[in-house]
């Protein structure tokens, strides 16, 4: 008669405790092994390693290191689990990447085959307002992900929470991002912005710019607000230079990406969102510190960081830019209904 309350402990019957795994697994020690191993591994919602560079990510931002694909499925699931918050990142931001980059060149109608569709470098043209204002909600919505993905907790939200959210990031990514990206596109070119992950905003572009708007639209007096007024092309050059003077390491970057997204002082939400926030909040600028000291090896770096910092505020146009959609209105440029102009409604 066999005893529920044996306490033997079980041995694995070919002395290796390494026997094969499979449906003819009859091995009692190496199948309760298997089965511990499954429950305790974490799925981890990664980017494909299709989508990563062969490039060192010292030579370009968006590629992130991973396991060679040699690896075992196992063991890439345990090391991405183990990557840094900043690692993390990187691979997340390459992924929204892709998502932005597809997503745009096919709404153009455009796309070039796949083999010319690289996020490393992808195909850029002049923007127009309707190109502009779809890569706006194509960010957005690849925005979300980006939250559901390198947050884990973001997911649970409601989804008033990760509107809100997401739209404060909105203002201010949009713009860093925009004039990072350009100073390595267009490093000859100082006033040319990449406001969409595939198009360009520039003076030259004005005269194309407003195209397919609304009939009724006073495009001149669009025109001349675009050169002068609010949010005018003429800060590119001078936001790119203060991008371009620091010259921030890939690592800085997804940094001053991950502190943007839980910078949410200018929304109401839950205490145990702030709580959060303040945590990620921490973790980033944890292993800032520990980039510094350990992969710089610099000490004095209180400068540098500062300047980092810096970004969230000079990148902070939220309020600007709400004041900016709706003169765009005032012109007929956008009509009540249209997505962009009801972000500042929100």
């Amino acid at each position: 008669r066999r005893c529920g309350t044996s306490r033997r402990p079980t041995s694995c019957r070919a002395g290796t405790n390494r026997c094969q795994t499979g449906t003819d697994l009859n091995c009692k020690k190496c199948r309760l092994g298997w089965i511990e191993r499954l429950i305790k591994l974490k799925y981890d919602r990664e980017l494909p390693r299709d989508y990563i560079s062969p490039q060192s990510h010292h030579d370009n931002p968006l590629a992130a290191s991973l396991p060679s694909v040699s690896e075992s499925k196992d063991s890439f699931h345990i090391m991405a689990s183990s990557r840094s918050l900043l690692e993390r990142l990187g691979v997340h931001y390459r992924a929204m990447c892709h998502t932005r980059m597809m997503s745009e060149l096919h709404a153009r109608g455009d796309a070039p085959h796949p083999l010319h569709m690289s996020v490393d470098n992808p195909p850029v043209v002049p923007t127009t307002y309707k190109i502009m204002h779809c890569g706006h909600q194509i960010l957005l919505g690849s925005a979300l992900e980006f939250g559901n993905v390198a947050f884990p907790e973001f997911a649970g939200f409601n989804e008033h929470e990760k509107w809100d959210i997401v739209t404060e990031f909105f203002y201010r990514f949009r713009v860093f991002e925009g004039c990072y990206r350009a100073n390595e596109r267009f490093p000859e070119n100082h006033d040319r912005i990449l406001l969409n992950f595939t198009s360009y905003l520039a003076p030259e572009v004005y005269a194309t710019f407003h195209e397919q708007i609304p009939e009724d639209a006073d495009i001149e007096g669009a025109r001349n607000y675009m050169k002068d007024g609010n949010l005018s092309i003429k800060e590119v050059a001078t936001a790119r230079e203060i991008i371009a003077r620091l010259n921030p390491h890939h690592e800085e970057f997804f940094a001053v990406i991950g502190l943007m997204f839980w910078t949410i002082d200018g929304i109401s939400v839950r205490q145990d969102i702030t709580t959060l926030a303040e945590k990620y909040t921490k973790q980033i600028m944890s292993e800032l510190h520990s980039y510094y000291r350990e992969i710089l090896k610099i000490d004095d770096y209180a400068a540098r960081l500062g300047e980092l910092l810096s970004f969230l505020q000079v990148f902070d146009v939220k309020e600007r830019y709400k004041e900016h959609l709706e003169t765009l209105r005032l012109f007929n440029v956008l009509k009540d209904d249209s997505f962009v102009y009801r972000l500042q409604k929100d």
